[in-house]
């Protein structure tokens, strides 16, 4: 989530001063609700109470903020890194990394193999929203699987009962199809998940 915010802000020490922020975390603590972000002013991360700000404008939007502390909760309900977080915490996370594996057999997850992670991903948790650069981000942070892990991912997803498997499968193989040529490893673990998931409908 990207939120660059305005703000006229009044310190512990009752000094008052106009910022401009890019926020990076946000939440309570201690009853008391904080914003932390790159502060343009001090050129340094910095970290207000919103109970201090008493004027904000949204300078991406221009949209004058009455209550930050909601209005970044409401931002970030509606922001990739939320349809992200959703999908990890749905237990999708070894759906991901059974992708990733495959993608990343040949050596190089290619621009082609992203976009049909992206959109297999999207339709898996129902979020339409998820951005190229989201998914670049949320696959870089991710470690590659070992060939160990894959096959315990595998054997995990092979267990549901929900359907996912074929569409794990039919996203492999569009993968691997998205290649001119396939790698001796890409195929091996199409191989396995074929074997694994023999018989599994897909909605992909």
């Amino acid at each position: 989530m990207k939120v660059r915010l305005r703000i006229a802000y009044v310190n512990a020490g009752g000094e008052a001063s106009e910022r401009t922020v890019e926020v990076r975390q946000f939440g309570a603590f201690d009853r008391t609700f904080l914003l932390i972000g790159h502060c343009h002013l001090r050129r340094a991360t910095r970290t207000f109470r919103v109970d201090r700000i008493t004027q904000c404008v949204d300078e991406n939007t221009g949209e004058v903020i009455t209550n930050p502390g909601e209005y970044l909760e409401r931002k970030y309900s509606e922001s990739p890194s939320r349809a992200w977080e959703r999908l990890v915490a749905g237990g999708e996370y070894d759906v991901l990394r059974v992708l990733l594996y495959l993608g990343e057999a040949d050596g190089q997850l290619r621009a082609p193999e992203k976009k049909i992670i992206r959109t297999a991903c999207a339709e898996i948790a129902g979020e339409p929203r998820l951005s190229e650069a989201t998914t670049d981000e949320l696959l870089t942070g991710m470690d590659v699987p070992t060939m160990q892990g894959f096959r315990l991912a595998v054997g995990r997803l092979a267990k549901r009962k929900d359907g996912v498997c074929g569409t794990v499968l039919a996203v492999a193989e569009a993968i691997v199809a998205a290649q001119k040529t396939v790698h001796p490893s890409e195929q091996e673990a199409l191989d396995y998940l074929s074997k694994r998931f023999s018989g599994a409908s897909s909605t992909f």
